[in-house]
């Protein structure tokens, strides 16, 4: 299941394409604003990591096959395997056990399955256990192995309903994603920039000494970066105190050190400087609409001037990335 459900989705453009896999958690976001679940809302935009495991689970539980269909196609050949190479052991007349374990890791294996996982189960060795089976009439050997090895089959419990069933194997085909390292199929890089809590746009396990975290810097102040005297939230992005060559403070250093963002990647390393400078539309409007309350979550006071293009439509912004994704 983990292999088919990756192969439905490693051409799907929000696994590799930071920027469109951006719009679906935006619109995730949105729809936890319009259920005014403002709270979770900000949990998630100060815990991106989690907000990007939430939205690509979703989505990749969307693609999960029918667990009933496959589980009936995955019994019936095994079943079948455990067929052929009981059948196989009509021309042995000595050491038939171990002939009947090779020939079913080798149907396991080279057969429809192409499974080494059931394979590497009959890595056994039976040629002492099992000498009297040589006794019994090769049919009766069959009807032994066929019958017992098939019941067990029938006794498994059925895969649970496919929600259920997706949640548990939607980790594990994240991380089949992972450990196989497919430039072409890999999920995002769940670095963030320590100002601004916005996600890395490159791919997951990417060589940062190659190629450095890079991001879309959303407006500070969403994620609580302010002033150091006043404690007013900053509503410019990184990008922008870049070009404006302004400095920050970090909390694990003394209050006096400041640096300046044209310092950015020699401050924090294996980064590039903050020079994309893209509009995050949601980002603005949820700083100009909860601005008291993103205050209040960090203990600080709001941002005193919100830029007017900040105030936007949330319908509107909403209708724009559901274009941009069908698109």
């Amino acid at each position: 299941m983990v292999l088919k459900t990756f192969r439905g989705i490693r051409n799907e453009r929000w696994l590799y394409d930071a920027r469109f896999m951006q719009k679906h958690m935006d619109l995730y976001l949105i729809d936890l604003l319009q259920k005014k679940e403002v709270d979770k809302v900000l949990d998630y935009i100060d815990q991106p990591k989690r907000l990007y495991q939430t939205v690509l689970q979703r989505l990749i539980a969307e693609k999960v096959p029918r667990s009933d269909e496959e589980w009936r196609s995955f019994a019936s050949h095994v079943t079948q395997a455990i067929e052929k190479a009981a059948l196989a052991t009509l021309e042995v007349d000595s050491g038939r056990a171990q002939d009947f374990v090779g020939q079913l890791r080798n149907e396991f294996l080279h057969g429809y399955l192409q499974s080494e996982l059931l394979a590497s189960a009959f890595l056994i060795d039976c040629r002492d256990e099992y000498q009297d089976c040589d006794k019994e009439e090769k049919k009766e050997f069959l009807e032994a192995c066929t019958t017992k090895l098939i019941q067990v089959i029938k006794n498994q419990k059925f895969p649970p309903k496919k929600r259920e069933f997706a949640k548990r194997l939607v980790p594990k085909v994240v991380q089949y994603m992972k450990a196989l390292n497919d430039p072409a199929a890999l999920p995002r890089c769940d670095a963030c920039c320590t100002m601004c809590k916005s996600l890395c746009i490159e791919a997951a396990n990417h060589d940062t000494k190659l190629t450095p975290h890079d991001v879309i810097h959303q407006p500070a102040g969403i994620a609580g970066v302010h002033c150091s005297k006043s404690l007013e939230l900053s509503s410019t992005t990184c990008s922008q105190s870049y070009e404006q060559n302004e400095t920050f403070r970090l909390s694990n250093e003394d209050e006096n050190v400041s640096h300046k963002y044209r310092d950015y990647a020699k401050v924090f390393n294996g980064w590039k400087d903050p020079r994309i400078n893209e509009e995050l539309p949601l980002r603005e409007y949820i700083l100009a609409k909860y601005n008291e309350d993103i205050a209040q979550k960090y203990g600080l006071k709001p941002c005193p001037e919100i830029p007017p293009n900040y105030f936007r439509d949330l319908s509107t912004i909403k209708r724009q990335l559901q274009r941009e994704i069908q698109n």
